[in-house]
């Protein structure tokens, strides 16, 4: 199947400034229920940029720390630099490659640790969602640990694609033939399926059979 964008937060009820030597680095959970290759994030924020030479600020996906409820440092595909600017906005984080992850528990990351310690990066939240079962952590520079709250949910999008089966009469998929159209029918095992026709007058051994497959589903 293509790709999809979730939205996992969109609704903001303040901010986190990322900073060099203060609040450096931040990080959202991410659940991943399914096999699923990411693609691009988009984060809701702005830069500050007072300095003349801004330090490189990067993006990346990290593996997920359950007892300390923070990034791990195990890296998953290439981390990229931030693309931001100074205007709140959504910014679009293309990686470089697309980037694989099994079920489980991961953290996309905002590592300001190598910028300009005058410049500052804001990331908007939502902590105000009652319904979020996730973590937001962010590590204090000065204090060298984490910190993290539960529920608090970075404004935040994913365009990914998900390793799915499905059962043809789920997605009315169907099979056209000579113009004829076909229903495929479920078979016992998900992701397969079986056609019914007869009077193809067709002859293997002379011509080729030409089967079209359709479904309902866009993702």
């Amino acid at each position: 199947m293509g790709s999809e964008k979730v939205t996992i937060e969109e609704q903001e009820s303040g901010f986190e400034t990322i900073r060099r030597n203060y609040y450096e680095i931040c990080g959202m959970q991410l659940n991943i229920s399914e096999q699923t290759t990411i693609f691009a994030v988009e984060i809701y924020g702005y830069s500050l940029e007072a300095s003349s030479n801004p330090g490189p600020v990067y993006i990346r996906i990290e593996g997920w720390n359950s007892g300390s409820r923070c990034p791990n440092g195990a890296v998953y595909g290439e981390q990229i630099e931030l693309n931001i600017s100074s205007l709140p906005n959504w910014y679009v984080q293309n990686f470089n490659s697309p980037i694989k992850l099994s079920p489980g528990y991961y953290c996309l990351v905002i590592d300001g640790s190598s910028a300009n310690y005058q410049d500052r990066y804001y990331w908007y939240i939502n902590n105000l969602n009652v319904n979020s079962s996730l973590y937001m952590c962010r590590y204090d520079d000065g204090e060298s640990q984490w910190e993290n709250r539960f529920g608090d949910v970075f404004l935040h999008k994913i365009k990914r694609r998900i390793n799915r089966s499905y059962y043809p009469e789920d997605i009315n998929m169907t099979a056209r033939i000579n113009n004829i159209i076909y229903p495929v029918q479920n078979s016992v095992v998900i992701g397969t399926g079986e056609i019914s026709a007869s009077n193809l007058n067709f002859n293997p051994n002379s011509s080729n059979l030409n089967i079209f497959i359709s479904n309902n589903i866009s993702v």
